[in-house]
Formats: C-alpha cells, structure tokens, sequence
C-alpha cells in the first residue's frame, strides 16, 4: 500500500469504516448519507471528508463543496421519466437500474447496456430503468424500458416529487435535527427521488433487482428498502470494472446487496479483508461487460497499471 501524506490505503479505509459504525450508532442511514459516500476519484461531501483527513484540502473548498451540493438539490425540480409503451409491473420477474447515453441506443432506437454487455429487446421478462446522461433526444423503441433523465425544459417543474423526498426525508430524521445534515444533499435527495420511481408499482412478484454497483446513496437506498419491504427478493449487485485503489464507496454498511458478483478472487479477497463483507456474499463470476469472444478494437494501445 502507498503512503499518502503518512497515511496509507488501509488507514483511510479504517477511517472510513470507523466513521460509518460511529454514525449508524447515532440513527444515521449510513447507505444514504451523502457525508459517508466516500467517493475517491469525484468531487463530493465525502470526498472533501477524505480530503481533510489528508490535510490536502483547506475550510473554504470544503464549505463551497457542500454548499455547491445543497444547491443541486433543486436540479431534481427537472427529474422526469420518460416510456414510450404502458408498463405493466406483472410482466417481469427482474428490474435492472443502470446508466445510459445516446450512445447506448442504436439507429433503431433499441438499447443495449454497456455494463452488462445485454440488449433489453432480447430479455423480455426483465425491466430496464435507465437513468439517462444528457438530453433525452433519442427515438426509444424498448417496451421494457423506463428513462430517468433531467428535463431541460424551462417550463418544467416536477414540484410534487421534489416536495414527496422533503416529507420521506423529514420521516427519516424521526426529530433529529443533527442528523438532517447527512442528507441535506444531492445525493441522499437523489436516492429518495429515484426510490420513489422505482416503487411506484407493487414489487412483489419482482424476483431480482440488480444494478451496477458502486455503492452510491441511491443504489444502497433502494436496495434497503426493498430488503424491508419485499423480503423475496434478491438484491445484487454487479461490481462492473476492477476495485478502484482506494475503494472507499464500497464498505459494506446498511443497503449493500445480498449477493455482489465479482470478477476475480483478489477482488472478493479486499472486499472480505479490508470493506467488511461476509465471504458468503459474494460471488465470483466471469465478467459481464468483458467477453472473449468480442474483438473490442484495442490493437494498437497502449495500457497502464490502472
């Protein structure tokens, strides 16, 4: 492990672990809090937090960040969904919610997931909520497909559900005003709004929701409540690229999957060792987003160590 600053990769990740159970013993929802989703390689709240553990940011940077993602909040005022055929809930088994562009759609207006190397025409009995990047100005042709995007429309203002995630937050809080702060931010707000979308239809014949899993607020939200409210069904998730190498976002804590696939021993052996999994959730797997059998067009480049 390199040093950083004194410290090395597994001080900060006893930090962080250390910080999690401190706070779900103080009624945090350590999955939602926008302060313990330690993402190490993006701007965030719990970044600026790591940053400060290592000296290497200073209290102005630290109250713009925060401030900058409170102001985000109002980003959702735009959250919009978006399926071109009526979805009946009873036609599937599994829901898959991942990311996607413009450029996961073809010219006929089918989508293919980057992730999970799978087309939603071809698997009829799952669907696909896709939170879209960028400006919703592709032909969808999907019948199992639902988009979750940002209308850049003026006029459009979704004030009923940004008002719906104040209520749900203020139930989280049970009257605790110090707690308010862990998620009085975007993505704790983020991860209200997306589990209200995906819980709008009764759930219980769903079998299987699984997402490509980085441990953000959202993904650990929705996995949770699931858990509570359909305990028949399996929460997964799919680790889609290799462990980052300070995988801070990936601590086991309250909305982490039952069942996480990934893609090599060493893996499985950090995730056990250093992010307090239980062995017996995780799963090795060959890669989904990777196959043999497809000539990805690399020759010619040139790799670094990642």
């Amino acid at each position: 492990m390199n040093k950083i600053n004194n410290l090395n990769q597994v001080d900060l990740l006893n930090f962080c672990k250390k910080k999690i159970e401190e706070l779900k013993n103080k009624n945090i929802n350590t999955g939602l809090s926008s302060y313990l989703y330690f993402a190490s390689w993006a701007q965030s709240p719990g970044y600026e937090i790591l940053k400060n553990k290592l000296k290497a940011n200073n209290v102005f940077r630290r109250l713009y960040v925060n401030f900058k993602y409170k102001l985000f909040i109002f980003k959702l005022l735009k959250l919009k969904t978006f399926s071109k055929f009526k979805i009946d809930i009873n036609d599937y088994n599994t829901i898959v919610l991942t990311w996607g562009s413009i450029n996961d759609f073809d010219d006929q207006g089918f989508y293919k997931d980057r992730y999970f190397n799978s087309e939603a025409k071809n698997n009829k009995n799952i669907l696909w909520y896709v939170i879209y990047e960028g400006s919703l100005d592709v032909n969808i042709n999907d019948k199992n497909l639902v988009v979750i995007f940002m209308d850049k429309n003026k006029k459009y203002l979704n004030f009923s559900i940004f008002f719906n995630i104040l209520l749900n937050i203020i139930k989280i809080l049970k009257l605790n005003i110090f707690n308010f702060f862990h998620y009085l931010s975007f993505y704790s707000f983020y991860a209200i709004a997306l589990k209200k979308i995906t819980f709008r239809n009764d759930l219980s014949k769903i079998k299987k929701i699984i997402m490509p899993y980085e441990g953000q607020p959202f993904q650990n939200y929705i996995f949770e409540e699931i858990s509570k409210s359909y305990k028949n069904t399996q929460t997964i998730g799919i680790n889609h690229s290799s462990l980052l190498p300070l995988p801070t976002n990936m601590i086991f804590r309250e909305g982490s999957p039952n069942k996480l696939i990934v893609n090599g021993s060493s893996q499985k052996s950090i995730l056990v060792d250093h992010l307090n999994w239980n062995e017996s959730k995780i799963y090795i797997k060959d890669s989904l987003r990777y196959k043999k059998n497809i000539n990805y067009g690399l020759q010619g480049c040139i790799f670094f160590p990642y």
